[in-house]
């Protein structure tokens, strides 16, 4: 009686290679699909990033703007209707230059600053020379309070920064903070919804292109030319 013999073991275990085990055996199809995940990824996590510096920018800014019109009411000995026409014309025309040079090397954080500054200093001037700086105040603390709670929203990984819900945390920011220290819930809703939809007049379409500017202050200075060269321009007018 003859009994077979068996395998040996190195073979009976030898692993068997297939085509899909080596990457570079995938199809076509797998590769490209597998690619364009990695793309989209890195978009959302580029994004996510330009978002953040973005609104976090712009609650620096407004509460740079919001602080120094304290400091430029308290030093101002008082105004002049000439001299606040000639810098709101000057405003106008640093606003232009910003807006000129957006995508410029120009556009550093430093000129940026510098921009700010200026805009803080005659926004009071002309809020002093006709008796609103209480209420010029009032809305730049909304707006820190605004981008506050949007730059806190952009810090949290579970939901993306896409459709109203972001714009409706900082409106909700705005209602809560301001019901517990001004009582102006009204106005805190109606301002919260300008800047709303402000935002996203001069932001949607810079986050739906599928490259983003690689510098933040781009971004920022778009909004601010929604703003800043109007009022300019409103005391410019304003007899």
């Amino acid at each position: 009686m003859s009994v077979d013999a068996a395998p040996p073991a190195n073979e009976a275990s030898a692993p068997v290679s297939t085509a899909s085990d080596d990457p570079a055996q995938a199809p076509p199809a797998a590769k490209s699909a597998s690619a364009k995940k990695l793309r989209s990824s890195h978009q959302l996590s580029a994004q996510a990033v330009f978002v953040q510096k973005v609104f976090l920018l712009l609650a620096v800014q407004f509460l740079s703007l919001w602080l120094l019109s304290f400091l430029f009411a308290a030093l101002a000995a008082g105004t002049s209707w000439s001299f606040l026409k000639l810098s709101s014309l000057a405003g106008l025309g640093f606003s232009l230059w910003m807006s000129e040079n957006r995508n410029s090397p120009l556009l550093s954080d430093k000129v940026l600053a510098y921009y700010t500054v200026f805009e803080a200093f005659i926004i009071s001037y002309g809020s002093l020379y006709y008796k609103s700086i209480q209420q010029v105040q009032f809305l730049a603390m909304l707006s820190v309070y605004f981008f506050a709670g949007i730059s806190l929203y952009t810090y949290q990984t579970k939901v993306k920064f896409v459709g109203t819900l972001p714009h409706l945390f900082g409106i909700a920011i705005i209602l809560i903070l301001t019901m517990l220290f001004e009582h102006s819930g009204l106005a805190a809703i109606v301002y919260g919804m300008y800047l709303s939809a402000h935002t996203v007049i001069s932001m949607l379409e810079k986050l739906a292109q599928p490259s983003l500017p690689e510098n933040p202050n781009v971004a920022v200075v778009d909004w601010d030319m929604y703003l800043f060269p109007l009022l300019n321009f409103y005391f410019l007018i304003k007899y």
